[in-house]
């Protein structure tokens, strides 16, 4: 009966059992309080305001300041927490509403491709907008009686804008257009530009861009 009474004693606090008892619920306390926390937190990155063209600048003015709950957000994207970086240029196209990367802007000497203006004669197709992806087809002027054939100069080149001819009597009616040639192909598209060849730009199909939109709440920087 003793031992039975001795077993049934509630225990002292000095019991290292209540100890460890206690040790637990509170580790179990402080790790839900910080799951939760983690839950809530949110991250406040760049929104692009309007699409940012590749190789076109990008200004306080172009984007906006949005909360997200995304792990390692401030990392990936560009952080609005952060002074806003002078000089930044656009490394790709942006979609408008697409959160900003880090990876996506950058200096002019990171650009792979060079920014060049053709003029290309009639309507262009609906395709050939900013942000876009074209083919770059060429024909040189005739010259004695060959008769020369379009050919293919640079593919895939992104569309940086677009500048529609002016109305009006005796106004040029031909259209602007700024692409981002690479590197390699620039000596060609302007040799062909210099030598008045006929430009024709035909629009690669598929989406020119896209992106994140988790769900947010956005205020202006």
């Amino acid at each position: 009966m003793e031992s039975l009474a001795a077993r049934l004693k509630q225990p002292s606090w000095r019991d290292p059992r209540l100890l460890i008892g206690i040790v637990l619920v509170a580790a179990s306390v402080v790790g839900c309080w910080q799951l939760v926390r983690v839950a809530r937190a949110t991250t406040t990155v760049f929104t692009a305001a309007a699409d940012l063209p590749a190789g076109a600048p990008v200004r306080a003015s172009d984007v906006t300041a949005t909360e997200v709950k995304l792990a390692g957000a401030g990392k990936r994207y560009l952080n609005a927490d952060e002074a806003w970086p002078k000089g930044l240029i656009a490394l790709r196209t942006v979609a408008a509403g697409e959160l900003i990367p880090a990876a996506a802007v950058g200096s002019a000497a990171e650009l792979t491709g060079r920014p060049v203006i053709v003029h290309v004669d009639g309507p262009l197709a609906e395709g050939v907008v900013p942000g876009a992806r074209v083919d770059v087809w060429a024909t040189e002027p005739v010259r004695a009686e060959n008769e020369p054939e379009p050919e293919r100069v640079a593919g895939a080149v992104r569309v940086v804008s677009v500048h529609p001819p002016k109305s009006g009597f005796g106004i040029d009616r031909t259209t602007a257009v700024e692409l981002l040639v690479d590197k390699s192909d620039v000596a060609t598209v302007l040799r062909l530009v210099a030598g008045k060849a006929t430009i024709s730009l035909l629009a690669v199909p598929g989406r020119a861009h896209g992106g994140d939109r988790p769900s947010r709440g956005s205020r202006t920087p």
